[in-house]
């Protein structure tokens, strides 16, 4: 879920052509004169035995000429 200050010239636009997964939204913040910013908010379920979030994470295709934000709720617990 995101929410966001609407603004007359920001457009936020939901990317469901990248990822489809109920753990990770994408999504693309146009602002004229500036490159898009694509935020990537990641939910990784601790339930799930195989971490697919960050698997997904992983695996995908991105553009190398914009800016990425990772952002989201790991769950990644370690011993220490």
């Amino acid at each position: 879920m995101l929410y966001y200050r609407q603004r007359d010239s920001l457009e936020v636009a939901l990317c469901l052509d990248l990822v489809r997964d109920r753990d990770i939204q994408v999504i693309n913040m146009i602002y004229p004169g500036q490159p898009t910013t694509m935020i990537i908010n990641i939910y990784n379920d601790p339930t799930c035995l195989n971490n697919n979030a960050i698997y997904i994470l992983q695996n995908l295709d991105l553009l190398t000429n914009r800016p990425v934000i990772l952002t989201g709720d790991w769950n990644i617990h370690h011993a220490i």
